[in-house]
């Protein structure tokens, strides 16, 4: 299943526009109960180093069709997750059509989190 991703973490190395341009995005939050707890571990500063190391999970075709069509979202990452308690979590892969990554608040360790998690009651 492909995630339609929308982020608004500015600072990432991956983001282009609000889209992510890695291939595959790793959320963190094993014990999470809110989305707060739901850490983008992929997020990289926007350095020369973060964008070495993540040159190996760039979607390349992903980000250069999407510069070209505004009419159709052609970067959709692979969203692995470990939130277990998320009610859109199958498999530790995130089954949500929509995934919201927020910066506006960012976590204690500094990385962005999922604003789509609900919590499996």
């Amino acid at each position: 299943m492909e995630n339609r991703l929308i982020c608004r973490a500015e600072e990432c190395v991956n983001n282009m526009g609000g889209f992510c341009t890695a291939r595959v995005i790793n959320m963190i939050g094993v014990l999470a109960r809110e989305s707060e707890d739901v850490k983008c571990s992929t997020f990289g500063e926007r350095t020369i180093t973060e964008a070495l190391k993540n040159a190996t999970n760039l979607n390349l075709g992903g980000a250069f069709a999407q510069a070209f069509n505004t009419e159709k979202v052609e970067i959709a990452p692979e969203v692995l997750c470990s939130a277990e308690k998320c009610m859109y979590n199958h498999k530790k892969k995130c089954i949500a059509e929509d995934v919201f990554v927020n910066e506006n608040a960012l976590t204690s360790v500094g990385s962005p989190y999922c604003e789509t998690f609900k919590e499996n009651k």
